[in-house]
């Protein structure tokens, strides 16, 4: 099969950059994860001082859930974080498989593996912003939870 040289060379910058995009868009993602997280903590932490600080009777069954609710959270947050990596081409697996061959099977065999560790980030990264998403959704109900919390003790 011939390729044209053009989109040869064009299909090897791309793919060779698509590994600094994928640990981009990984660190970006983690980072999300760990923003949430201490928003969460915060949030978590101050609502209950300062109402413990205004109201007579702070311990109610809503304050428990909520707290519940931020575990559950935190568990999901630790998941989400920890599980799954990138795919690195390391400098082993050049030496050991690829140094044999000429330029162009070289670039070829760049191209296809950038594309399937790209395809294997692009799952990883999904489930982490599912897991961010879920955990925004999870916030959501503990602020709610803090308000019926806070209107029951007025």
């Amino acid at each position: 099969m011939r390729i044209a040289t053009r989109a040869w060379v064009a299909a090897y910058d791309i793919a060779s950059r698509s590994y600094s995009y994928s640990q981009q868009a990984w660190d970006g993602a983690n980072h999300r994860l760990d923003a949430l997280l201490s928003f969460l903590t915060t949030v978590t932490i101050a609502v209950p001082v300062a109402v413990e600080a205004v109201l007579a009777d702070p311990d109610s069954p809503f304050l428990v859930a909520a707290g519940a609710v931020y575990l559950a959270s935190v568990l999901l947050a630790l998941v989400a974080r920890s599980r799954g990596s990138l795919i690195q081409i390391s400098p082993k697996e050049l030496h050991d498989n690829w140094l044999y061959l000429d330029e162009f099977d070289f670039k070829t065999d760049l191209i296809y593996w950038a594309g399937e560790h790209g395809d294997a980030a692009r799952k990883v990264l999904y489930r982490k912003a599912q897991a961010a998403n879920l955990i925004t959704a999870a916030f959501a109900g503990e602020a709610l939870l803090f308000l019926i919390w806070i209107a029951r003790q007025s």
